[in-house]
């Protein structure tokens, strides 16, 4: 009896062939791997394989092909001969091992052939024979054995077995890189997506973005324009990005999606460092009556939008004063009192039935930066 085979076993292989699964999955095969009735082999014009059946025959697949493994490929499988070794013997292979445990020709009383299973000679080489009983293994001398069971036929599969198309070609995957882009405090982060991206089979495009779980598409002309809190990001399908933050925004921008043509997806992420951006200070005047005391904040006209701020110091006449965080700084004028505090405040007392113009007075922040009180 035989059956048919439903896979074999790689024992040979040269150059990159891939097996596609029922289920459409796709692996690059090895020495050692099995291939089963259903799966498709993409050879390339340099590949060969060669499979091992059960059976033992060899098939051998070379040159440029795209086939669909069959039943028929493999081959039968010939029956196993310890089946046939256990099967109830025919009265003719009685008589036979009757004849040969007396010593007497075994063939001298039989009509025609001896008994046993059906020959398995013919176009696929090989034999089958039947064993006539158990006796001693280390016997070897009676040995009526026609052949070996195990002789092994290779077939190699003609251009026209299963769907060959030698032109179709194996479509590798996108490989994509993640990206990544760090700019300072009101600079603008430009680049390329698909600068350390590749594919070996087709020319990348960028055709969506996401940001935020919403979805852009990048048209081919226009590209795409999206606003953010953070800013405004252009992307272009070419893969070239701009990204403008708002003004003196800091921070990172929530992950960029993007996805090419070939349905591959990868990153972008994009870092804006803090700057410390300078005060903004204007200069403060106050005009009085005689005798009437000078009172404001150098502070109030001023801006810092990093930093809270305080006056550290103030000069006068050539000369520079300290201002303490608690007890501020007084300074004594031939015209009168100075009193300066560290938020700003001032008091000037002029002196009695004095009048004219107080020697202007610098003030610098804890930032740094200066500014004058007339």
């Amino acid at each position: 009896m035989s059956a048919a085979h439903n896979q074999g076993k790689i024992v040979a292989i040269s150059g990159k062939i891939i097996a596609v699964a029922v289920d459409g999955s796709q692996r690059v095969l090895k020495v050692g791997d099995t291939v089963a009735v259903g799966e498709r082999l993409i050879v390339p014009a340099d590949g060969v394989i060669e499979l091992r059946a059960d059976n033992g025959n060899i098939v051998k697949i070379a040159e440029a092909r795209d086939l669909t493994i069959t039943d028929d490929v493999f081959g039968p499988v010939t029956a196993d001969v310890t089946d046939a070794a256990l099967a109830t013997l025919p009265s003719e292979a009685q008589q036979v091992l009757a004849a040969l445990q007396d010593g007497q020709d075994p063939l001298q009383n039989l009509e025609a052939t001896a008994a046993g299973l059906a020959a398995g000679g013919g176009e696929d080489g090989g034999s089958s024979y039947t064993i006539l009983g158990r006796v001693s293994e280390d016997i070897t001398d009676a040995s009526l054995a026609a052949g070996t069971a195990s002789d092994a036929s290779i077939e190699t599969i003609a251009a026209t077995t299963g769907s060959l198309d030698a032109s179709q070609t194996f479509n590798q995957p996108s490989v994509l890189v993640a990206d990544s882009n760090f700019i300072d405090e009101d600079g603008m982060a430009t680049g390329n997506l698909l600068e350390n991206d590749s594919d070996t089979d087709d020319a990348l495009s960028v055709v969506g973005i996401t940001v935020n779980d919403r979805t852009f598409p990048v048209d081919t002309e226009e590209g795409a324009f999206i606003e953010l809190e953070s800013g405004v990001l252009q992307v272009s399908a070419n893969g070239d990005y701009i990204f403008s933050p708002a003004n003196n925004w800091n921070g990172t921008v929530p992950v960029i999606t993007y996805t090419t043509n070939t349905g591959s997806s990868s990153t972008l992420t994009i870092t804006v460092n803090p700057v410390d951006d300078p005060s903004v200070l204007k200069a403060d005047s106050n005009t009085v009556e005689e005798d009437t005391p000078a009172k404001g904040n150098v502070l109030e006209n001023d801006s810092d939008i990093d930093s809270e701020l305080s006056v550290v110091s103030i000069t006068v006449d050539g000369r520079s004063y300290t201002v303490d965080a608690q007890d501020g700084a007084f300074v004594e004028l031939e015209s009168g009192m100075l009193e300066v505090s560290a938020n700003g405040d001032y008091i000037f007392t002029p002196a009695s039935n004095w009048h004219g113009t107080v020697p202007t007075v610098a003030y610098t922040t804890n930032t740094g930066s200066s500014s004058t009180l007339n």
